[in-house]
């Protein structure tokens, strides 16, 4: 045997006694999905969690499917409507169980097991064409720790991580469609169905997370590797640049018509920008981030402690944010880059070895490169949120088929040196696969509620702005206003610079009736993030209550100018107008608002008051009548329409509509003053 050949070798051949534990194949795989299903049952009944709020319950386009196709079709990006057939799924499930929870955790799960089913059939057909030794234990150890892996366990509990489950499914189907075509290929028949497949689960798979376009590289390189060919004979062969050039039109559609790739341009280009002065500047500063995550990934994966685990990890993260600061470089903030640099040196080091050793073992150096590339997507485009756990869903499987691997090797050398092996080996499996499940059922505790689970990562980072945020909005929403505004506190405490918290804070002192207080955060901010319509609006509410209006003006003017279609600051600005004594500038924008949304019955009794006061009765008149069309118990709308009637000199209908309106608000203020002004008519 020649040097060459040698190194091609590949060390583990299939051997006679691997034939036998094919036919436990089945009954493995059903008792691993038996395991994970009772692992997961418990968690059924959980809470909608944190982006569930306005992707299911809150979201309309959830009851009318037709939305979701509509606006799929316009090629604008967005989560709610670019990732079609998760979006798809999720309005089958409010068809069939409305906003009942469980029925959505259920589809989660569901997906889940087929993505257990698949990952053993692909990581066995992977094994058996390159005749290694142990395909079908493999496999089966594989696929469990897949199912019962506790870092796994955001994907399967978070509805909103849904696009991921499904697009890891269609994944696995497309490369074992392709391990399909190329053993007709061997078998000198006829691949064409198989590749059918193969750009059928592409285009599935691209329409249910933008990661999908990974599958276009994976592939072919696991076409390549497993062969053991030469890039340069590899592309010389048809059927690979159809491959390629097929795969990457697809790709390239999708990213179109999804708008994907115009939100990568954005976030690599204006966002890059404006942090770092430099698109290529703020990518370098990703890359190094994304290594040092990738890093903390792996540990996760190989010491998956439910204690580690956490819903939000952002202090950790955002390299731009330590050394960017208003645009400038800080001071010593080479310190930051000592450890991202240091990650992407191994990193770098590790995939130089991958990739040399790929023609003596193809099958873990392409298992060692899938977390690799199967990540890269995140790494490469920017994301606000830096750790996210439901994201190792995809990169998991090969780091699963490489862990099954390892330790059914291990256990083989066991065997090899014990005597009894099934005492050694079948109870160390067992003993580790339970180990999982049961942090699996720890971590799923934490998700029962959006409070169990806030609560769950204080207790890892005490001082996580966005947790306390969460905790506060929880709080609002169950009443508890003093526990929500301590909660805002601490947040903006935490990190002064944290604008949701700043803007929850103001806005509920608002509410509580301290303006001062409420001005001085939305004022921060509208600094922070000076590209958000509604902090505009509420910083112009609360300045306008103040009566400090030319400040309140040109905030309105700020909010519009960000959403020239937002109807609130329109409103709200005419508003501010009337009360400076100004009505008849703010007739002007109470009609641009009923432009925008025709249904605001208040907006249009604002209106009929500014026309009356102008002296414009019988317009106002019209719009009062219009209001009370739309809605015949506004008692606002009633008392001032019998003021405008008793204007007019229509005392008969005045009194009949004053009166009406006490009726409708006995004890308010608009009832008193209607009693009030009844009675004075009489």
């Amino acid at each position: 045997m020649s040097e060459e050949e040698s190194e091609r070798a590949e060390p583990t051949r299939v051997a006679p006694d691997d034939r036998p534990p094919q036919r436990f194949f089945a009954p493995g795989l059903l008792l691993i999905l038996v395991a994970a299903t009772l692992t997961y049952l418990p968690s059924l009944d959980h809470a909608f969690q944190f982006d569930d709020a306005w992707k299911i319950v809150e979201n309309r386009s959830i009851r009318d499917p037709a939305i979701y196709l509509s606006g799929f079709a316009s090629g604008q990006y967005s989560d709610g409507i670019s990732r079609l057939l998760p979006n798809l799924s999720l309005a089958l499930n409010y068809a069939l169980f409305g906003l009942d929870p469980r029925g959505y955790h259920a589809t989660n799960l569901i997906f889940h097991l087929l993505n257990v089913v698949l990952l053993a059939g692909f990581g066995r057909a992977a094994m058996g064409q390159l005749g290694i030794a142990g395909a079908t234990p493999v496999a089966l150890l594989s696929a469990a720790i897949f199912a019962l892996h506790p870092l796994n366990s955001e994907a399967v509990l978070y509805c909103n991580a849904r696009p991921n489950v499904m697009a890891t499914g269609f994944y696995l189907a497309g490369l074992w469609a392709v391990l399909g075509a190329e053993a007709r290929r061997a078998a000198g028949r006829s691949a064409r169905a198989a590749w059918a497949g193969f750009g059928a689960s592409l285009l599935l798979a691209l329409f249910c997370k933008e990661l999908a376009v990974t599958l276009v590289l994976m592939a072919p390189l696991m076409v390549l590797w497993f062969r053991r060919e030469t890039a340069a004979r590899w592309l010389a062969q048809p059927a690979i640049r159809w491959l390629l050039g097929l795969g990457g039109l697809a790709a390239l559609a999708a990213g179109l018509a999804s708008g994907a790739l115009f939100e990568v341009q954005r976030a690599l280009l204006d966002v890059g920008e404006h942090v770092a002065g430099s698109p290529l500047v703020y990518l370098g500063l990703t890359l190094f981030e994304q290594s040092e995550i990738f890093v903390r990934y792996l540990a996760l994966a190989l010491l998956p402690w439910p204690g580690l685990l956490n819903v939000d990890r952002t202090p950790l993260g955002r390299l731009h944010e330590r050394v960017y600061e208003a645009g400038r470089v800080v001071d010593g903030a080479w310190v930051e880059l000592l450890l991202p640099l240091f990650c992407g040196a191994v990193l770098l080091l590790s995939l130089r070895a991958i990739v040399t050793r790929r023609h003596r073992a193809p099958f873990l150096c392409f298992m060692a490169l899938w977390p690799v590339i199967t990540h890269a997507p995140t790494s490469l485009v920017p994301r606000g949120q830096v750790m996210v756990e439901y994201r190792t869903y995809l990169p998991m499987v090969g780091l699963c088929l490489l862990l099954g691997f390892g330790l059914y090797r291990l256990g083989a050398g066991l065997l090899a040196s014990v005597a009894g092996p099934r005492r050694v080996a079948l109870p160390a499996i067992v003993a580790l696969l339970g180990l999982l499940s049961a942090a699996t059922v720890v971590r799923a505790r934490d998700w029962q509620t959006p409070t169990s689970l806030w609560q769950a990562s204080l207790r890892h980072l005490p001082r996580n702005p966005r947790a306390l945020n969460s905790l506060g909005m929880e709080a609002r929403e169950a009443g508890d206003m003093p526990a929500a505004i301590a909660y805002f506190r601490r947040a903006v405490e935490a990190d002064p610079d944290y604008g949701p918290g700043q803007n929850n804070l103001g806005s509920l002192l608002a509410m509580t009736g301290d303006w001062q207080g409420a001005a001085r955060h939305l004022a921060i901010t509208a600094r922070l993030e000076p590209d958000r319509p509604g902090t505009h609006n509420n910083l112009g509410n609360v300045l306008a209550r103040l009566g400090r209006f030319e400040e309140a003006f040109e905030q309105y003017r700020r909010a519009i100018a960000a959403d020239p279609l937002f109807a609130d600051a329109e409103a709200n600005y005419g508003l501010a107008l009337s009360q400076s004594g100004d009505g008849a500038a703010a007739v002007a924008h109470y009609r641009r608002a009923l432009e925008l949304q025709p249904g605001r019955v208040p907006v249009r009794v604002w209106l009929a008051r500014a026309l009356v006061a102008g002296g414009q009765v019988r317009q106002g008149i019209g719009e009062l009548e219009r209001a009370l069309a739309g809605d015949p118990t506004h008692a606002p709308a009633h008392f001032e329409l019998g003021k405008a009637l008793a204007a007019h000199g229509d005392y008969g209908g005045a009194r009949g509509h004053l009166a009406r309106a006490a009726e409708l608000a006995p004890g308010t203020r608009i009832g008193n003053e209607a009693h009030a002004y009844l009675q004075a008519l009489q």
